[in-house]
């Protein structure tokens, strides 16, 4: 399994295997439940994620790179629901 996440100069987005309108599954460390939500920008440093919330509004997060390796965000991602990446997960997503 490719690697999430690389190690640069300071930890960044492995952009080889992290795209725009990649499916996305994020848990922030103080949420009870992960989103589900779809990749609209992937930059080295910072991650912009579009999701639904319970009401008609679209929200979106925007999660850097150093926080994900902190540990203060779950994320799985996958271009195709198939071939499935993650960072702080399990092996098993």
């Amino acid at each position: 399994m490719e690697e999430l996440m690389t190690l640069a100069e300071s930890v960044v987005f492995n952009l080889e295997v992290l795209h725009r309108c990649d499916f996305v599954r994020v848990k922030g460390e103080s949420w009870d439940a992960p989103k589900n939500g779809l990749v609209v920008r992937a930059q080295k440093d910072l991650l912009t994620v579009l999701f639904l919330s319970a009401s008609t509004a679209v929200n979106y997060l925007k999660i850097s790179a150093a926080d994900v390796s902190a540990g203060h965000w779950e994320i799985t991602t996958s271009p195709d629901l198939e071939n499935i990446y993650g960072a702080n997960q399990d092996e098993t997503p």
